[in-house]
């Protein structure tokens, strides 16, 4: 789980959880809002919860830089800064490479996509979470990589890759590659039409409070927070 909904019409609370071999995710929210935070929390859920037989993350951190502690973790296969361009141009063309290796190998067992080659028994094809801090900042210094980004995010789904993106406004990215986003959180934003220009129409705005956000329940948009991985508030501790 990475956070508690709120749902009053129900009169209950829930945890908020995140398939990522279903879908790919965006958020969307104001700086210094807990975007970033966000992402920690997943990474290090996901480095709890699975081996890295399991579980493999590729980090693009256009933001903080923060990200770059997971570095050393075995699940993490590489961790990619604003300045790193040659890096992040080897890691989409891993990517690309892999998709393709993977389609390959889902087409000869006769398999039309990762669900069903998992259901089918089969181990040996880790999940890969690709996480994108501050996509509007990666569009700046990867150009040709953003580019690549919508025909990743469309064809990666279905062979086992899956996207993260951070954005500080919902147009950041596109809405022809948000299409390849089934899934998608808002966090705090300063301008309240964003809520609608992620949800369509959107008369709910959350409480002004960091990891405070809306998202998407059954076709009903609620409110929910966010957790903090590690026991301080404190970052640093963390």
């Amino acid at each position: 789980p990475i956070g508690v909904y709120d749902d009053p019409e129900r009169q209950e609370q829930g945890e908020v959880f995140v398939d990522f071999s279903k879908d790919n995710l965006y958020i969307v929210g104001s700086a210094q809002m807990g975007k970033t935070v966000l992402l920690q929390t997943m990474a290090y859920g996901l480095i709890r919860k699975y081996l890295p037989e399991q579980v493999s993350l590729y980090l693009v951190d256009c933001g903080s830089m923060v990200l770059k502690i997971f570095e050393g973790s075995s699940h993490v296969g590489g961790v990619v800064l604003a300045s790193e361009e040659e890096k992040c141009n080897n890691l989409f063309k891993m990517l690309g490479k892999t998709v393709t290796e993977r389609k390959r190998m889902l087409s000869d067992k006769g398999i039309g996509n990762y669900a069903a080659y998992l259901e089918a028994g089969y181990r040996d094809l880790p999940l890969m979470i690709v996480m994108i801090d501050n996509v509007g900042a990666f569009k700046e210094y990867f150009p040709d990589q953003s580019e690549f980004l919508g025909t990743l995010s469309r064809e990666a789904q279905g062979v086992g890759i899956s996207f993260v993106v951070t954005a500080a406004m919902a147009n950041a990215m596109s809405y022809r590659i948000q299409a390849n986003f089934g899934k998608k959180f808002v966090l705090n934003c300063n301008d309240t039409s964003e809520y609608s220009n992620v949800f369509g129409q959107c008369r709910e705005t959350p409480k002004e409070v960091r990891g405070r956000g809306l998202m998407l329940l059954d076709r009903r948009i609620l409110e929910w927070q966010a957790a903090i991985y590690g026991k301080s508030d404190k970052e640093a501790e963390r």
